[in-house]
């Protein structure tokens, strides 16, 4: 099996084992420049630890795993800590490759300002 590469915004890429935040933080903690809520911790935490092992090949795997993942344009949008946070990323099934593209609250979400990625 290959070795998972997550691709984070303002990090470039980085092995998996990057991506571990260690111990948990007590007020927020930091990806690339963005801080997040602590209570963003865990369940980012769980959904790595998931994706760092699959080996998923299309979306119908993805939602083996987490039903409510969802298509939008050429994203995937994973609800995070219930409702309150959607982690999007771009997945490249072939190259094993998640690139992380924005974790945000359930406000910032539905302002749609992340339609506006290229890539979208």
């Amino acid at each position: 099996m290959r070795e998972k590469t997550f691709v984070l915004p303002g990090l470039g890429m980085l092995k998996f084992a990057m991506w571990q935040f260690g111990v948990a933080p007590q007020d927020s903690f930091y990806i690339g420049d963005h801080a997040y809520d602590a209570d963003a911790y865990t369940p980012l935490d769980s959904w790595y630890r998931t994706a760092k092992t699959a080996n998923w090949k299309n979306l119908s795997e993805v939602q083996n795993f987490y039903p409510s993942a969802d298509a939008v344009g050429n994203f995937i949008v994973f609800n995070i800590k219930g409702k309150a946070y959607r982690l999007i990323v771009s997945i490249d099934y072939e190259g094993q490759i998640i690139y992380v593209k924005y974790v945000l609250t359930y406000a910032e979400y539905n302002k749609e300002q992340w339609k506006n990625d290229p890539y979208f």
